[in-house]
């Protein structure tokens, strides 16, 4: 079932849907003017975001759509925080799919749903693999690492200390 209310700030002028619509609504402009409401036209970022324009005082500002869905159903945003899309389809602007939360947060669910680009990646990019004995976690980034390539590493900066040590 969908369940509509204002947008906040253009109340007497736009609803959202829980499933991440807008539209207008009947309304009485400044002017005197009768305005039916209609459905907004959608526009896609090129990341595959939805924005929408809104118009108050004769200006249009467009907006993003999942920021205007969770201010109207959840409340304003918190300080600090990210609208998250919980499955990471940017254009799925249904209530069940958004949250508030931390860039931390944000990221872990592009982890959780194989959508982060490191996430994906099985193999280094000398083609070893990202598992078991092969693999460590980086103390100061975090990230994964591949042990051949850092032994690797390791014994051509050794060969060539040694080989600067014979010149020498």
């Amino acid at each position: 079932m969908e369940i509509w209310k204002p947008v906040v700030g253009y109340e007497d002028a736009y609803e959202v849907s829980s499933r991440g619509k807008v539209r207008s609504v009947d309304r009485v402009t400044e002017r005197g003017a009768k305005l039916r409401g209609v459905p907004l036209t959608e526009f896609k970022t090129p990341h595959g975001y939805v924005r929408v324009g809104l118009c108050k005082h004769g200006k249009t500002r467009t907006t993003l759509v999942h920021p205007l869905v969770l201010e109207a159903f959840v409340g304003p945003r918190p300080a600090g925080s990210d609208c998250r899309h919980l499955n990471d389809v940017p254009d799925d602007n249904r209530i069940e799919n958004l949250a508030w939360g931390s860039r931390s947060e944000n990221v872990y669910d592009s982890v959780r749903n194989g959508s982060h680009i490191n996430a994906r990646k099985t193999h280094c990019i000398r083609g070893h693999a990202f598992a078991g004995a092969n693999l460590y976690i980086a103390k100061q980034t975090g990230k994964r690492q591949c042990k051949q390539c850092a032994s690797d590493g390791q014994r051509r900066r050794i060969s060539a200390k040694r080989k600067e040590a014979e010149i020498a």
